[in-house]
């Protein structure tokens, strides 16, 4: 999945459409909305969200992993959705939290709530 900035959408309209009609082409793909008060939080590193979430308007969504590939050969600078993420998602610390340095400041936080890491998933943190 990728989370699909606001601004892009507007900016680049029919590069976002075509780039979707011709997906449909030959993947599954499902979006839902984003947006309201999640997208007031000023995003200053201490939540747990990848820090594109604030400005996206979308989450799409895949079925594989060419779709998924091709989600983020469009949109690059952008992260997944976390519950709908390729199992196979590169740098997933980056995509995922946001980068190392998220990742670590989680990390830490974890090990301190949670030194027997009772609650882990995957590609969770920790």
């Amino acid at each position: 999945s990728r989370l699909i900035p606001h601004d892009l959408v507007v900016n680049q309209r029919r590069e976002v459409v075509d780039f979707l009609v011709d997906l449909a082409d030959v993947e599954d793909w499902g979006a839902y909305w984003l947006g309201g008060r999640v997208n007031e939080i000023i995003p200053n590193g201490k939540t747990s969200v990848h820090p594109s979430l604030r400005e996206s308007i979308y989450s799409i969504t895949t079925s594989t992993d060419e779709g998924a590939r091709q989600l983020r050969a469009f949109f690059p600078n952008t992260g997944p959705s976390f519950n709908h993420h390729s199992a196979n998602e590169p740098s997933w610390r980056t995509t995922l939290w946001g980068g190392d340095q998220q990742y670590e400041q989680l990390w830490r936080v974890k090990q301190k709530y949670d030194p027997q890491n009772r609650f882990t998933c995957y590609h969770c943190v920790g």
